[in-house]
């Protein structure tokens, strides 16, 4: 049963990631210098947060202030503890930062995963 739901949850977290109204972000957690920064995004990221060149930058650009002054502790602390405050592998109800300032409602799925290439 248990096998059965993860799959299901597999599957319907890859067929919102690959959709078009999905976007994604992924982050580096190595080191100091690029720690939280992002490394990639697809093309529905654009039409949402309307960065164009955002690859490098802290992922704290595209997060409220009010969260993101923090965020970068708190990443610290699931990576030292384990604990997300249940964000990790949950679909959250949260708020994004465009561009232009303006703050808008999206629904987050955080998902570690290894690169074994690059590690966490």
């Amino acid at each position: 049963m248990k096998i059965r739901r993860a799959n299901r949850w597999n599957n319907k977290f890859m067929d919102e990631m690959l959709s078009f109204d999905s976007c994604y972000v992924t982050i580096s957690l190595e080191d100091n210098i690029h720690f939280c920064c992002i490394t990639s995004t697809n093309n529905s990221f654009l039409i949402y947060f309307g960065h164009e060149n955002i690859v490098g930058k802290n992922i704290k650009t595209i997060i409220p202030n009010v969260i993101g002054n923090n965020h970068d502790e708190f990443v610290r602390e699931y990576i030292n503890t384990g604990l997300s405050n249940n964000i990790v592998f949950n679909i959250s109800n949260l708020y994004g930062k465009h561009e232009k300032g303006h703050i808008f409602p999206i629904r987050l799925m955080v998902k570690p995963w290894i690169n074994l290439n690059d590690g966490l």
